[in-house]
């Protein structure tokens, strides 16, 4: 871990090197216990890539964390990965939450809404060839994909917080730039 220290603000990188084989066998022996070879064995067999998945820390985690509905849906593919893992983040949300995401009775967008803003700023992401955005072009891109939000909110600044608190985005306070935190995650939606 790095720290950089800059008009007395502290940024802290930290940088996770790629699991060996040896690593992430370890990994699901631990997390998985006896499961662990069945599931070793199913991926292998099923999931295109899955030594590159398997490497990579926190895409390894993910994987694990819905292994069980992979299994049980008979989905290998690796957008279902994500798929399971999205529609549990969103269930998550709602529950913490509480509510369906009306605005009158519950100041916050649905985990739904908040999907289909994250599919419209990865698409407008993608075509213009780009990783990061600035946040007046979130803005931009959120009132366009989500107009009846701004109708109803009459408060850009709420939907902005919303967008920077559930939707998969990482901030650079210095460049006031947004990136999704995983960049699969900009491909998957």
């Amino acid at each position: 871990m790095a720290n950089l220290d800059s008009d007395s603000t502290v940024i802290q990188e930290l940088q996770l090197n790629m699991f060996t084989e040896t690593d992430w066998k370890h990994y699901l022996s631990r997390v998985l216990g006896d499961k662990a070879a069945y599931y070793r064995n199913k991926m292998k067999k099923e999931l295109d890539g899955y030594e590159t998945l398997m490497r990579h820390p926190l895409l390894l985690e993910m994987t694990t964390e819905v292994l069980p509905e992979l299994a049980e849906k008979g989905k290998w593919r690796r957008i279902d990965i994500y798929e399971i893992y999205v529609d549990r983040w969103a269930g998550r949300e709602a529950e913490k939450r509480g509510g369906d995401g009306d605005l009158k009775s519950h100041p916050y967008l649905a985990p739904e809404t908040q999907i289909k803003l994250a599919e419209g700023l990865a698409w407008s992401m993608f075509t213009h060839g780009i990783t990061h955005i600035h946040y007046a072009r979130l803005e931009e891109i959120a009132s366009r994909n989500l107009p009846e939000i701004f109708q109803r909110t009459h408060n850009p600044e709420f939907v902005h917080n919303e967008i920077r608190s559930g939707s998969f985005l990482i901030r650079d306070r210095e460049r006031n730039e947004y990136s999704f935190a995983n960049a699969a995650f900009l491909y998957y939606f």
